[in-house]
């Protein structure tokens, strides 16, 4: 997340979700910005940090971007879903098998899981409950619980993902080999 950009270049319109596994630990990477990253548990090892979307790079958001920018951090869940949509656009759907693939341009489709008029959308359009997989933060894929043999193509896709970036030696996208399921309009870890 290298050098910080000047304070009076970043607004609110700048802030999106980006899911990491565990939390980045609470301190920013710059010494030259002492606020606290704003980071949230968000389901088993899932994390949701707020960064501003650059040209070339994301910038972690702190507390003191929040306090210089005058929202609260509560205001951060709507803002960053709304941004998502707006600078991002629509997701391209990929049609698979047994599953369907969102692409986003990279790093911010596992984000989309944030996106609950998305889902609202799709949710009708692919039998029984919506089970997803997001292997890394570049990667989401769903299918349904009642495509047969949609979790098993999840499943071996996850494992894939995950064996090619060992084998890259870089695991920086990495997140869940977790399955989860959409019930009563929110994602929950598939048991």
């Amino acid at each position: 997340m290298g050098d910080e950009m000047p304070h009076e270049m970043l607004d609110t319109s700048l802030i999106l979700p980006l899911m990491k596994i565990g939390s980045p630990g609470g301190k920013t990477e710059s010494p030259a910005n002492l606020g606290k990253l704003i980071t949230e548990p968000w389901l088993g090892e899932l994390h949701i940090a707020h960064v501003f979307d650059l040209e070339d790079r994301f910038q972690y958001v702190t507390t003191d971007d929040c306090a210089r920018l005058g929202i609260k951090p509560d205001e951060l869940p709507h803002l960053r879903v709304h941004n998502l949509m707006h600078r991002r656009g629509k997701p391209r759907i990929v049609q698979g098998t047994h599953r369907i693939g969102f692409l986003l341009g990279g790093d911010l489709e596992a984000s989309l899981l944030l996106v609950d008029a998305l889902w609202d959308q799709i949710e009708p359009q692919i039998p029984g409950e919506l089970i997803a997989a997001v292997p890394a933060r570049d990667m989401l894929m769903v299918t349904g619980s009642q495509v047969e043999g949609g979790v098993e193509a999840l499943v071996q896709n996850a494992d894939q993902v995950w064996e090619d970036m060992k084998q890259r030696q870089d695991e920086r996208l990495k997140l869940t080999r977790s399955l989860l399921v959409r019930r009563d309009g929110k994602w929950r870890l598939k048991q």
